[in-house]
């Protein structure tokens, strides 16, 4: 599983957590959605519920090895986050 806290630094419509996936030659994705400025949000969420493909419409990453995490956002050229608590477990 993956957890983590997250304070974006202006109001954002998503975030993109991307994961790689040797197995399937492709990043496996899981969205968050509705993050307010100013305001932590704890995100934490199964491996396997990431899936493939920009819908999620993909094989999941049950099996495969979390090699490579990336958090990808979009918003004002000044927009930042504030991540703490990172963790990955089994």
């Amino acid at each position: 599983s993956i957890r983590f806290r997250i304070k974006p630094l202006a109001d954002l419509a998503q975030i993109s957590i991307l994961i790689w996936s040797d197995k399937l030659k492709d990043n496996a994705r899981y969205y968050v959605t509705g993050l307010k400025k100013g305001e932590w949000k704890t995100v934490q969420f199964r491996g396997v519920e990431a899936r493939a493909g920009w819908a999620m419409d993909g094989p999941s990453l049950d099996g495969s090895v979390l090699n490579n995490v990336r958090i990808l956002f979009e918003g004002p050229a000044d927009a930042r986050m504030v991540i703490d608590d990172f963790e990955v477990r089994e």
